[in-house]
């Protein structure tokens, strides 16, 4: 018989509507169900020794499933067995795969006979509720089973955070929280930071308001005295290439990165310069007080005045926002409010890329010309009177 459902595979046409894909989940839901039950069985016989393999999950990798898929489906398997009637509703389609996972996710193994003692009054009250609710209710019945527990395991994993950088520069980061700051990081990053600027997907987003709220800290922590405390990062530029109109060139001082012209240029715009004087032989011969780019009663008012970035209809607050020389400070651009709008970190570096030029006017007037000759121009938000124009 199932040699015949197998021939038959290649001519079953899913229709192309709403009811056809819904009916075709719901038959995945349950075929994945009975694919559940069958390794089980299948587990438990060890039949996966037959080829030489050293576990089920090294059958299942061998079948083409990740290391994740494969240790997901081994575990569905084994609470098949040990949850019969929960393994029942997901076959018969009363429970979805997703509820089976919300389920599986909260009982933990110490609890599987808790559970289990209980699958005739708990699972037809999962039956009808959707994945959210059924996560709920098990996150609920989780909470009680802790409570009750005599012998409790060992405490929650600690949340963890990792950063790692790649040979080419690049940052990368995972991690894992446990509900409450993983909520309050989720918050962070998609209410409190974040941005309307539909022309980045969300990742980008959740990236942009990561960083920003790294900066904010930064910029408004209290363990050093005074205010926008700038630097963050430690810089080596070249005293050339500082004085001169050629490519800018420098480092990070504590990972000996390069950073890209844009990138230091950007970073020279709003910082504390410090002066280090090195000999030819690298001995540090000079050093001398920061002198601030920006002073914070000048960045107030660019604040006043511009209220959130000014790059075209970003709507960034002042607090992610960073104060950009129009006629670059390198390139010997003044400080003072005729010469600095508030940009985002985003488009503070597209500024600084080739291609890309400002023109601040005495009315407060941005006028950015991108590459290929587009001009777009904005005015301060208190100017009224004006409209963003483009051409």
């Amino acid at each position: 018989m199932f040699d015949v459902w197998v021939a038959q595979f290649d001519d079953v046409e899913i229709p192309c509507d709403a009811a056809g894909v819904s009916a075709a989940l719901a038959s995945l839901n349950r075929l994945q169900a009975k694919l559940a039950v069958a390794v089980g069985t299948f587990d438990v016989r060890q039949e996966w020794e037959l080829d030489g393999s050293t576990s089920l999950i090294a059958w299942l990798k061998g079948r083409g499933l990740t290391a994740g898929d494969a240790s997901q489906l081994a575990m569905w398997g084994k609470r098949s067995r040990a949850l019969p009637i929960l393994a029942d509703a997901w076959t018969a389609g009363r429970l979805s795969t997703g509820q089976v996972k919300a389920v599986l996710a909260n009982v933990r193994d110490r609890h599987v006979g808790l559970f289990a003692a209980h699958e005739a009054e708990l699972v037809p009250s999962l039956e009808y509720l959707d994945v959210g609710d059924t996560q709920t209710a098990m996150t609920q019945w989780r909470l009680k089973a802790e409570a009750l527990d005599d012998h409790p395991s060992s405490a929650e994993p600690p949340d963890q955070a990792h950063m790692s950088q790649t040979l080419d520069g690049r940052w990368y980061l995972n991690g894992s929280f446990a509900a409450e700051p993983g909520a309050v990081v989720d918050i962070a990053m998609r209410v409190a930071a974040s941005t309307s600027d539909w022309n980045r997907i969300p990742a980008e987003r959740r990236a942009d308001a990561l960083v920003d709220i790294c900066r904010w800290f930064l910029d408004n922590q209290d363990i050093h005295t005074g205010r926008r405390h700038r630097p963050h990062l430690n810089v080596v530029v070249d005293g050339d290439s500082l004085t001169g109109e050629g490519h800018l060139t420098g480092r990070l001082a504590e990972q000996r990165i390069p950073l890209d012209s844009p990138t230091l240029s950007r970073l020279l715009c709003d910082c504390s310069l410090h002066r280090v004087l090195r000999d030819s032989t690298g001995a540090i011969i000079d050093y001398g007080r920061a002198t601030r780019t920006i002073p914070a009663p000048l960045f107030n008012a660019l604040v006043i005045r511009d209220r959130h970035c000014r790059f075209g209809s970003c709507d960034r607050p002042p607090a992610w926002t960073e104060g950009h020389h129009v006629q670059w400070y390198s390139h010997g651009g003044p400080t003072n409010l005729e010469n600095l709008v508030l940009l985002c970190s985003r488009h503070h570096h597209l500024l600084h890329k080739p291609g890309w030029h400002a023109k601040l006017e005495p009315d407060g007037a941005l006028v950015v010309r991108r590459p290929g000759g587009y001009t777009a121009t904005t005015y301060p938000p208190d100017n009224r009177q004006r409209q963003p124009a483009a051409s």
